[in-house]
Formats: C-alpha cells, sequence, structure tokens
C-alpha cells in the first residue's frame, strides 16, 4: 500500500518508519534510517587446569591413518588375494578378486599389504610389520573354504592396486574406533621412541601419526 517504500516485506526491528503528509494532505508512509546502537562487550576465558574431558572422533578423525602393525604370525594366517577374475596382475576398483581362506560371516574388508619391519632401537628385537591399508572391498561369494572353493570379493575403494598375497581382515577390526576419546593425566612415566611412520616421510609435526616401541605390554592404551 506504501509505493515509496521499496521492500514492505523487508523491515526489522529498529527500522524507522515515518507517516508525513505530501503537498496534497495524502499520509504516505517512508522508510527512515535504520539506527544502530552498539556497545563494547567483554568475554571471559578462564584457564582449565585438568585435561579436556572427552575428544569427539569427528574432530580427530582427518589425522587418523588405518594402517596397522601386526606380527608376522598374525599376517601369515588372514585370508590372502589368490587373483582376479580377469587376466591382471593389478586389481583396482570394480575388479572381482579370489580369496584363499574362510571370511567367517564378514561382510566388507579392508585388504592390507605386508610392510616393512618395525624394530624396537632399545633391544633390536622385530616388534611387527606394517600392514599398510591398499583398499576396501566386499564379500561377494563366500566360498567353501574346507573344500577348497575360493570366495569372491568385489574392490570399492582403492589406495593402492591390489596384487595376489595382499591380506583381508573385516574392516571394523582395528578400525571400531569410539565415538569420543576420554582423556585423562598420565599415570606413570614412560619413556619411548618414535620408530617409523605409516608414510615414510623424513619429518613429522602436529597431528601426525607416528608408530612407537611401546605398546599394551607397557600399560599404552588409546
Amino acid at each position: 500500500m506504501n509505493p515509496q517504500v521499496s521492500n514492505p516485506n523487508l523491515i526489522y526491528p529498529g527500522d524507522n518508519l515515518q507517516l508525513i503528509y505530501t503537498a496534497s494532505g495524502e499520509p504516505v508512509l517512508i522508510m527512515g534510517k535504520r539506527v544502530l546502537k552498539m556497545s563494547p562487550q567483554k568475554r571471559v576465558s578462564h584457564k582449565r587446569d585438568e585435561p579436556i574431558p572427552l575428544v569427539p572422533l569427528n574432530s580427530i578423525a582427518p589425522f587418523l591413518s588405518y594402517e596397522q602393525t601386526l606380527e608376522e604370525d598374525v599376517i601369515e594366517g588372514l585370508p590372502y588375494v589368490l587373483g582376479t577374475d580377469r587376466a591382471i596382475k593389478r586389481a583396482t576398483v570394480g575388479d572381482m578378486l579370489y580369496i584363499k581362506g574362510d571370511l567367517g560371516a564378514e561382510r566388507r574388508f579392508a585388504i592390507y599389504r605386508k610392510g616393512k619391519k618395525y624394530i624396537d632401537p632399545e633391544t633390536d628385537d622385530i616388534l611387527g610389520y606394517e600392514a599398510v591399508l591398499v583398499a576396501i572391498a566386499k564379500l561377494e561369494h563366500a566360498g567353501d573354504p574346507d573344500n577348497g572353493v575360493p570366495a569372491k570379493v568385489t574392490i570399492e575403494s582403492a589406495k593402492q592396486e591390489v596384487k595376489a598375497s595382499d591380506v583381508l581382515l573385516p574392516i571394523r577390526q582395528g578400525q571400531d574406533l569410539p565415538a569420543f576419546f576420554k582423556m585423562r593425566p598420565i599415570e606413570n612415566d614412560l619413556e619411548g621412541a618414535i620408530i617409523g611412520t605409516p608414510s615414510d616421510v623424513a619429518g613429522v609435526s602436529k597431528y601426525d601419526v607416528v608408530v612407537i616401541n611401546k605398546g599394551f605390554m607397557h600399560d599404552v592404551a588409546p
């Protein structure tokens, strides 16, 4: 009803609307200047003396690596890739793989490749082998391991090409992380050494993943 107000549907608290009269005596509504009163405010942040109690997984997930450390006898006992359904030596997304071994009732699998040794610099003991994540696959056919019938899986995603002898683990095993990590202060002094990085970089910094020579036997926990 007031064409001089350019957008009557877009008015805000604090807008100044004026009722005036034209030279002919007709009343009209006009939009005055919008005035906002602002004043400085302060915010107080108190320093915490205790650790942050919980850290959500989604805050640190981008920095996590799904590479694992496995003992050699564990790797040797896992189901492994025999080959593909095509005449190729290396497989990628969409290819079907034949698997030797019992896959159980699982439906999705992480495919790993045996990597470098992790050696304790203090004792020279072999602590395990790097298990490098190369691909993710889904089950197509469970096969019959007792009668020599291989299982079949299809590659869903791949970080590298899959080749014969790569091993499989259920996708949740070693990757089933809690929704929140509970932070707690250290109880016992512990000295250890960095013995490797999953990406083999020369140096690491904040949020990078490293491998240390301490673990469950030393009361180390997630």
